[in-house]
């Protein structure tokens, strides 16, 4: 374990992307229920062009809007003659975001349904590492919350997106991970993997970046 200098705090894309909307929509809103809501619904801010992967069916390039709101995933297929549709938690098995630095999207991005890798939540987690034996997913949950200092309507609300992480080993059930150097230390003691170091520095200021490198270690 090294790194000891004061950094930057790391910042999720989508999250970023989140704020940024937040930020910009001042005058703005979208209604959700009751509520005046700001910032997007969608991870990314919706319409991002991908591939889904429904149940016991081929892919379809696609136009997909992922709502870790309420977990479905509205899509539009062009090859499909532009079929437009709503899939519900679990009537999908994956799906891929294309990268698209516009918001933010700088690698494609896998998710796949969550009770497949082993995590009982109708929800979609993002594939970071798929293994083939440590396996690390993300997931991004969004809920509607009281904006600070608003001096607006009362029914005003913004979304709040937050991540979690998790890992599996071999085909065992899923685990929430702890990003944290301690945390990490004894899981790689644990698997007998000691010649792996943990970045402390790069926890903070690329948690994704040293998560996967980690995983992707394992694995060797």
């Amino acid at each position: 374990m090294h790194g000891n200098s004061q950094q930057l705090s790391y910042s999720d894309p989508a999250q970023a992307y989140n704020k940024l909307l937040i930020e910009k929509q001042q005058n703005s809103y979208q209604r959700i229920g009751v509520y005046k809501v700001r910032g997007s619904l969608y991870l990314f801010g919706g319409n991002n062009d991908g591939k889904i992967y429904p149940a016991a069916d081929s892919g379809y390039d696609v136009a997909i809007s992922y709502s870790p709101f309420s977990k479905e995933i509205v899509f539009t297929a062009a090859q499909l003659n532009g079929l437009t549709g709503t899939k519900k938690p679990g009537t999908v098995d994956s799906f891929m975001l294309k990268a698209n630095t516009a918001n933010g999207l700088t690698n494609d991005l896998k998710f796949v349904y969550a009770p497949l890798a082993g995590l009982k939540e109708k929800t979609y987690l993002q594939e970071m590492v798929g293994g083939p034996v440590y396996r690390l997913y993300k997931k991004y949950n969004s809920e509607l919350e009281i904006i600070p200092d608003n001096y607006g309507p009362a029914d005003l609300r913004q979304f709040n997106l937050s991540v979690s992480y998790y890992y599996n080993i071999g085909n065992g059930k899923l685990s929430q991970l702890k990003a944290e150097p301690l945390f990490l230390g004894k899981l790689i003691a644990e698997n007998k993997k000691n010649e792996l170091s943990i970045n402390a520095d790069a926890l903070v200021t690329d948690k994704d970046g040293e998560l996967k490198r980690i995983f992707e270690r394992l694995n060797d």
